[in-house]
């Protein structure tokens, strides 16, 4: 199992997420975030998280799932 940690932001809040990208074996990936306080979000980290988060989140996700060719099942 191969493990890629894929980065880590603060809300404005304070509140701060980290991203694990694992890959499981041929064709499926999850991806894990370890919140501080897990959602549900303060309406100012929930348009952080839109703006900021999930957009470098996504890229990086899209990136190591085209290096690997994999699925991916997205936890929180």
């Amino acid at each position: 199992m191969s493990t890629v940690r894929l980065g880590d932001w603060t809300c404005p809040s304070g509140n701060n997420v980290e991203a694990v990208y694992r890959l499981l074996g041929p064709g499926i990936a999850t991806v894990s975030m370890g919140w501080d306080f897990p959602p549900p979000l303060s309406a100012e980290d929930e348009e952080h998280y839109c703006a900021v988060i999930r957009p470098s989140l996504m890229a990086a996700i899209a990136k190591l799932a085209d290096e690997h060719g994999t699925a991916l099942v997205i936890s929180t």
